[in-house]
């Protein structure tokens, strides 16, 4: 079921499975700012990730698990309660005999979204409803409309991030960008990078630029990741993640990862987009 949330400039509609964007309007032309899923392409728009990236064999302690899906146990999963006014909205998932099959702890997730203007506030929260210190990566996935899957990255002031190397569906190292103050990516840089994965920026503020549409994007998130079918659909997904996708042959303890989260009580997490017609 979708729930709609608008403010003068735009209406959103949201997902109860799974709690993801499912439209996201401008009021003045009608024109859809969110792709919109083809399953002979993509069949999802946006994934609330929580609380593994990727679909990795994970280890809490002497034990080991898998989520029965990529990028974990709130992807398609329907929400327990949905709160909502007239612009924001929170959807309410907790943990389940079936979820922590997957991922041994008690918890609640809370996804909160604020619609003011043409800015989207998107809010992660993560408690831990157990009583031992829980293990979690978090993060956002939006496929934001993209004429030809093509766009332009843009930052503040030149940069010099780390990017993350995929080989063969796992992260096999990490190394140097180089300078970088903006960044294209289209069908043919994603064939050979198959995700941007960069990390070490300075900024929490970049702009995405299509040919139709400015998508201003604030977050503190420590990863960003940037991608799309490298052989069809017209979208970009830029990637707040608070974690980072699976590494090849990496079996040590979840708490033990690079960018993990660890929470004896609640995290909060978050983005926004400004959404512009161009």
């Amino acid at each position: 079921m979708l729930h709609e949330i608008k403010s003068k400039d735009l209406t959103i509609r949201i997902d109860e499975y799974g709690a993801v964007l499912a439209n996201v309007i401008c009021n003045s032309d009608s024109f859809e700012f969110l792709y919109q899923k083809d399953p002979e392409i993509w069949g999802d728009q946006d994934i609330a990730i929580f609380p593994v990236i990727d679909h990795p064999r994970f280890r809490v302690g002497e034990r080991h698990f898998q989520c029965d899906i990529k990028h974990g146990i709130i992807r398609h999963r329907k929400a327990d309660r949905v709160e909502s006014k007239e612009s924001s909205l929170s959807m309410v998932f907790s943990s389940s005999e079936d979820t922590i099959r997957q991922y041994p702890f008690e918890f609640s997730f809370t996804a909160s979204f604020n619609v003011s203007g043409n800015r989207l506030d998107v809010c992660y929260e993560v408690k831990n409803r157990g009583h031992e210190a829980m293990p979690f990566y978090v993060g956002g996935h939006p496929g934001l409309n993209a004429k030809g899957g093509v766009a332009h990255l843009v930052l503040p002031e030149e940069e010099n991030p780390e990017i993350w190397l995929l080989q063969d569906g796992s992260v096999t190292g990490h190394r140097p960008f180089g300078p970088l103050k903006e960044l294209l990516i289209s069908k043919d840089t994603l064939k050979e990078y198959k995700t941007f994965i960069l990390t070490g920026f300075k900024t929490n503020d970049y702009i995405l630029k299509t040919e139709d549409a400015i998508y201003s994007i604030s977050t503190d998130a420590p990863t960003i990741g940037l991608w799309s079918k490298p052989h069809a659909g017209e979208y970009v997904c830029f990637e707040p993640w608070w974690g980072m996708a699976v590494q090849k042959d990496d079996d040590r303890d979840f708490k033990d990862k690079e960018f993990v989260n660890i929470t004896n009580n609640s995290m909060k997490f978050g983005y926004s987009i400004t959404f512009e017609r161009q």
